[in-house]
């Protein structure tokens, strides 16, 4: 794809096969690129030359059943603890450490689950329309209209639904590029699954596992930055309480960007540049 020049690497990582994008200045500090549902790792295309240009080394992984990472996964197998399981196993098999954290939608809720398992893993984390359930929260009407249409639309047309969810509209090649990886209605199986997994009321499962993760993130005091959209009705307001509820965030170079959900399709350079700011900043 003339818009995603990356060289393609593989890991066998938790029993599968995940792909990733390794670029830039191999012993540079470490940007990690976490992606959410349901895109993979090019959704970065436009935000990753800026930080490689700046000096970074950008690694980006498709999260298991999503972009060029293995599909055929067994349905229950998902869970929260298991994909911050694989999270944290792939970046000891690459050997990140002190790296930070960008982390868009399903990105923040594994990122922050791990940051909870280990407040070392990393030196720093940027939340962008992202955030981990807490108790008692409010789940809002489109997401519950998300998780319907992603379970049981017979069609699920990604390039489409990003089209759809940012205020810039995408071009052919773009929605193209978004499809890429899912060909088949068997290669969007984890595209339905991972938006029911996300627990909300007390019997839930993970529920629990999440309630201690903000136990744990109240005493957090690592840099954590936010970046939201003013356009996204499913997070929006959602770091006002990431700010109440994390330390880490105090001091910090909040911003409320001009777009949607998908805000890197929106706002790319100003997130690169915050990125940047984030990674000079002594945090």
């Amino acid at each position: 794809m003339p818009d995603f020049p990356y060289e393609s690497h593989f890991r066998d990582v938790s029993g599968y096969r995940l792909h990733y994008i390794d670029t830039g200045v191999r012993d540079a500090p470490v940007i990690l690129f976490l992606h959410g549902v349901p895109t993979w790792s090019y959704t970065f295309r436009k935000i990753i030359p800026q930080c490689v240009e700046a000096g970074y080394r950008v690694v980006a992984p498709d999260l298991p059943g999503f972009g060029l990472s293995e599909k055929a996964i067994p349905s229950d197998t998902f869970s929260l603890n298991w994909l911050s399981k694989v999270l944290a196993e792939f970046m000891e098999q690459c050997q990140i450490s002190n790296s930070v954290l960008f982390a868009h939608d399903w990105g923040g809720v594994i990122g922050l689950m791990q940051a909870s398992l280990n407040m070392e893993i990393f030196s720093g984390i940027i939340l962008c329309n992202s955030l981990l359930p807490w108790p008692g929260m409010k789940v809002s009407y489109l997401f519950k209209l998300w998780r319907f249409f992603a379970r049981f639309s017979p069609v699920l047309p990604v390039g489409l639904i990003v089209n759809l969810a940012s205020k810039k509209r995408l071009t052919r090649t773009e929605i193209q590029g978004y499809n890429y990886p899912f060909h088949s209605a068997t290669e969007k199986k984890a595209i339905r699954i991972m938006p029911r997994l996300l627990p909300f009321k007390k019997g839930q499962k993970g529920y629990s596992e999440v309630v201690e993760a903000w136990s744990v993130l109240s005493g957090y005091k690592r840099a954590v930055l936010t970046l939201f959209s003013n356009g996204d009705p499913i997070t929006r307001g959602g770091e006002i309480i990431i700010h109440k509820r994390i330390p880490g965030t105090r001091n910090q170079a909040h911003k409320v960007l001009n777009g949607g959900h998908f805000i890197q399709e929106d706002a790319p350079v100003e997130i690169a540049n915050a990125i940047i700011a984030f990674m000079k900043s002594e945090r």
